[in-house]
């Protein structure tokens, strides 16, 4: 009932005298709002973030591949399915510890740390991979970019609409 009664009290625009109009579509889908740009900011931070780590990898390998001291460490967790072994290295009596690949306990595993940080260390056999990917993940994600920012250079601007043409006059019914 309080629908009808709202209903009998609204007034449309044919009973005032104007006649009806139609508004201009905004050219836009209805419901794309914020929801949609979350997504496309996760879509692409999402790889940025991760190009970002590997590019750090690459530098971290770099910097022990130039100037890493060599010390031996021992394997005190092993590795089990898929999670990486855990090693351990003393310098100055103090002891550091690493993950490495598939290791058992006990085993003796070739480390490379860095002098005035022992903290950044890392197993010698694995810095060329790190410092090559890391390396070619970089300048993919600048190419990247590059071609984007390009891209929406060169795109063109979108053109003004005016209102008050594009509506549309419904004919009243005599």
């Amino acid at each position: 009932m309080r629908f009808l009664r709202a209903r009998a009290h609204t007034r449309y625009p044919e009973q005032v005298g104007e006649p009806a109009t139609i508004p201009p579509s905004s050219g836009r889908a209805k419901g794309c709002g914020v929801a949609m740009y979350v997504l496309l900011l996760l879509v692409a931070a999402l790889p940025m973030f991760w190009a970002l780590k590997q590019v750090k990898n690459g530098y971290w390998a770099y910097q022990l591949r130039t100037s890493g001291v060599p010390t031996a460490a021992t394997v005190f967790l092993g590795s089990v399915y898929k999670d990486p072994a855990k090693y351990q290295f003393k310098v100055n009596g103090v002891a550091y510890y690493g993950t490495s690949g598939k290791e058992r306990k006990g085993a003796m595993v070739r480390v490379l740390y860095l002098p005035g940080d022992p903290i950044v260390n890392r197993p010698a056999d694995d810095l060329i991979f790190d410092m090559v990917f890391g390396a070619a993940v970089g300048v993919g994600a600048v190419a990247l970019v590059i071609v984007a920012a390009v891209g929406i250079a060169r795109a063109k601007p979108a053109q003004a609409v005016e209102p008050d043409s594009s509506r549309v006059a419904i004919p009243r019914d005599s």
